[in-house]
């Protein structure tokens, strides 16, 4: 275990040394961001027409739930109404 530790601990410090693996980690990560953001959005679409209507997005956003992962997205949910 502390073998595996040393290891992941030194593969960590080099990619932050790479700027081309910060990039790619960046690109996964918001790539990652889109689709959960778009997963989001289709479960608010309620009549499942394709789009929003503000009341689908507003009440989406009441839940709880979904402002406290679009905070931890460092989106403000009050901006949005």
């Amino acid at each position: 275990n502390i073998a595996t530790g040393v290891f992941v601990d030194f593969a960590f410090q080099a990619s932050q040394l790479d700027p081309h693996l910060r990039i790619q980690d960046q690109l996964a990560q918001q790539d990652k961001y889109t689709r959960e953001l778009q997963r989001i959005f289709e479960a608010a679409d309620r009549d499942a027409s394709g789009s929003l209507s503000w009341e689908e997005f507003e009440d989406h956003l009441g839940d709880v739930r979904i402002a406290a992962y679009l905070s931890s997205l460092g989106l403000d949910v009050g901006e949005a109404r």
